[in-house]
């Protein structure tokens, strides 16, 4: 995630491509490593949704990925 970039402007993109009536339930800040991480409820085809999921923000490209393993644990301990 550009360093420009809050957590706001990240929630605002991903409720663009969300499903209807799917919002976010947790956006974290956007941390020193560029990372910012997102808790949605769960949807039919969430996952396969997150796996293929770029948004555009602040003229870049970021690609989404699901947290899994230690990432997961790590960031869930953050909520």
């Amino acid at each position: 995630v550009p360093a420009e970039q809050s957590w706001m402007q990240v929630k605002e993109k991903l409720k663009e491509k969300l499903p209807e009536k799917v919002v976010p339930w947790h956006v974290s800040e956007v941390s020193d490593k560029a990372e910012c991480f997102v808790l949605c409820p769960p949807f039919d085809g969430g996952l396969k949704f997150f796996e293929g999921l770029e948004l555009e923000l602040g003229g870049t490209t970021v690609k989404c990925e699901p947290c899994f393993g230690d990432l997961l644990q790590q960031t869930l301990k953050t909520l």
